[in-house]
């Protein structure tokens, strides 16, 4: 784990505001579903309990996004600092080609780092090392300037550095 000096930037991947209304949603129905059948309190318990467990479950499944002077870290695949190339972003329709593997710059190998609920935009990550079996990362995220300068001041670095 680096520590906060070294960070340039940081982004959990949580899920936007319709996903949170869904799943509290389906807490809901079935917590008034064990309520109606077997009680108001086993009905309030079950609501607390699966609340309690989808909130851990969205948190600890989104993956974290760490730029620090190592590198780029997503969840737990690590991208060391001396293989990161050019990067550019992508949004609205671009993203969506992107998934699809319909962009002719992201070949279909690209290593994707896009939870379902992903943000509506992404960096794509050109990786310079020739045994990486991914050309490519495409990473979401709710701030892609943010962390397209970070990228690029950590390749700068680099490349002044080398």
């Amino acid at each position: 784990m680096s520590s906060d000096r070294d960070v340039r930037y940081r982004e959990r991947l949580l899920p936007g505001p319709l996903w949170w209304l869904v799943v509290a949603a389906l807490v809901a129905m079935v917590a008034i579903a064990y309520g109606a059948a077997l009680g108001t309190g086993i009905g309030v318990i079950t609501a607390v309990a699966l609340g309690a467990i989808a909130v851990a479950g969205l948190w600890f499944g989104s993956p974290t996004v760490t730029v620090d002077d190592r590198g780029l870290q997503c969840g737990r695949a690590r991208l060391p600092r001396s293989a990161i190339g050019d990067s550019f972003a992508l949004t609205g329709d671009e993203l969506r080609a992107a998934r699809r593997g319909h962009r002719s710059e992201l070949p279909a190998s690209t290593y994707p780092v896009l939870p379902v609920w992903s943000p509506q935009s992404a960096l794509a990550i050109d990786v310079t090392d020739p045994v990486d079996p991914h050309p490519a990362w495409l990473v979401g995220t709710r701030r892609p300037r943010e962390f397209d300068a970070a990228i690029s001041e950590l390749r700068d670095t680099s490349a002044g550095a080398g």
